[in-house]
């Protein structure tokens, strides 16, 4: 299904030009929509695309039933009172493709749930039991994004944590939950820890149904409290980007005492005499929302890359990266994609990253409007993403790493987060830099949490590569993604 994309939108765009250049804000980015299908075939049923105004959401009612038009509108219209409009901008996942049956439900008690990426609604359950509507809606969205982003639902750790981010949402929305989650005491937190060490299938079982000594929903709870944890220990986490994050990342907080790491007071960019002079200013301003390096004082550090995907550059940084097991970060422009679809699912698959970087590579400062660097360069590009990786990036890079103030609150209020770096060795400028300058100068300016950025895009780049892997390593240095880093999951 993806090779007749990539062959389609590939001729359709061979036009289009191409690189990391500084295109000007003049440049009206090429809209990108993703057709919507007006049937599906799920299970052996078909379904019909239900044009809706009501919600977001593409809707599908199956064929071989018949519906009161206006029960379903009902319904949609609960959906959007009770979990859309709450949700708001926060996350991209909202989207997800209904479907909706008349029929009784075979997965459970409710009326509506996640199955293989789609939400499923059986409306004459969902009719009686309209209160529970909105919970059991969100549930559905916070599976679905995690089975979008290749999350194994089989996994015992993904299971309990995908309950507790549930359970996190419903709260903070203030919807209506069917179980709430026990007290953890020292007691039942010293046997759930206990239990997690098992591996037999008694104790999974134990786990996700409870039982008397583990008490029901404890093994949940105790994930909801690492959850806790781990955003207290990464400034700027919130519940909206952990929705993207590992299970295993947070797996790392199930533990009886918690004790916050420190963190930096001080952030710039190494490479600039100033620091950084107005990017290191907004660090301050606006913590949380906007990056130039890692709060920690842990020996990691993120290699980033923008500017791609480059045939014949992406291509050799990611076989480096490969052979030395190393996960990166990588920045990319909405039309170098719609040229070479294929080289994004390559950096996808190989478990990097995916950012935006807008769609042509314009200085986000001449905007006069935020509204206007979204709709020309940032939701083109997350649109495209989404089409062909299931899910919209997380994290955007500002080409120059020029943005305005009101622009990175903006981005933050639709469940983006603005990033910049800490080491610029200018490998885009080969006629001055050579690939030891390169080298040189990120292995100088050597720092715990530092956000290096680099372009595959240049010989330079990709000559340099392995002298900075190397040298890092030796000090101790432990290369990460930017969601490792920051504590920030990968997709809005």
């Amino acid at each position: 299904m993806r090779l007749v994309w990539i062959l389609i939108w590939t001729c359709l765009m061979s036009g289009c030009g191409g690189g990391g250049g500084g295109n000007s804000a003049n440049n009206t980015a090429i809209p990108y929509t993703p057709e919507v299908a007006s049937g599906l075939q799920y299970l052996d049923r078909s379904y019909a695309l239900l044009p809706s105004e009501l919600i977001a959401n593409h809707v599908y009612l199956a064929d071989d039933e018949e519906f009161d038009l206006a029960e379903v509108e009902a319904v949609l219209a609960q959906v959007q009172q009770q979990a859309l409009a709450p949700l708001g901008n926060k996350t991209a996942s909202k989207n997800a493709p209904i479907l909706i049956r008349s029929g009784v439900t075979a997965t459970g008690d409710e009326a509506i749930y996640h199955q293989n990426g789609y939400i499923v609604v059986e409306l004459s359950q969902a009719q009686a039991d309209e209160a529970m509507i909105g919970s059991q809606f969100v549930k559905s969205l916070v599976l679905q994004k995690r089975h979008q982003l290749g999350f194994s639902s089989e996994r015992l750790f993904e299971q309990l944590f995908s309950l507790a981010l549930y359970h996190h949402t419903a709260m903070q929305l203030q919807l209506r939950i069917a179980n709430t989650l026990p007290e953890l005491d020292d007691s039942t937190h010293y046997q759930a820890l206990s239990a997690l060490n098992e591996s037999s299938s008694v104790e999974q079982k134990r786990w996700l149904e409870g039982d008397d000594d583990l008490i029901e929903n404890t093994g949940v709870a105790l994930f909801s409290e690492a959850l806790k944890h781990y955003m207290l220990d990464h400034p700027g986490s919130d519940l909206w980007s952990s929705l993207s994050v590992p299970s295993e990342d947070v797996a790392e907080y199930l533990v009886a005492e918690f004790l916050p790491r420190e963190v930096k007071t001080q952030f710039s960019i190494r490479t600039e005499a100033d620091g950084g002079g107005d990017y290191q200013q907004q660090a301050y301003d606006y913590t949380g929302a906007y990056y130039l390096e890692g709060f920690h004082f842990d020996k990691t550090v993120a290699l980033t890359f923008d500017d791609g995907p480059s045939p014949g550059y992406t291509e050799q940084v990611l076989d480096i990266l490969s052979r030395h097991q190393i996960k990166a970060t990588f920045f990319v422009l909405g039309n170098q994609i719609s040229m070479y679809p294929e080289m994004l699912v390559d950096i996808h698959q190989a478990g990097h990253v995916v950012a935006n970087h807008t769609w042509d590579h314009p200085d986000s400062t001449g905007f006069t409007h935020s509204s206007d660097l979204w709709a020309e360069q940032i939701s083109p590009t997350n649109a495209i993403i989404q089409d062909i990786l299931g899910f919209e990036p997380l994290l955007f890079r500002p080409p120059y790493g020029s943005i305005k103030g009101e622009q990175i609150q903006y981005l933050a209020n639709r469940g983006m987060r603005t990033i910049n770096w800490s080491i610029d060795p200018r490998d885009w400028d080969t006629q001055n830099n050579d690939s030891e300058d390169v080298s040189n100068a990120v292995i100088q300016h050597i720092h715990a949490g530092g956000i290096i950025l680099l372009h595959d895009a240049t010989d330079v780049t990709v000559d340099s590569l392995e002298a900075i892997i190397t040298d890092y390593k030796a000090q101790g240095y432990e290369f990460v993604t930017l969601g490792k880093l920051l504590g920030l999951g990968v997709a809005r």
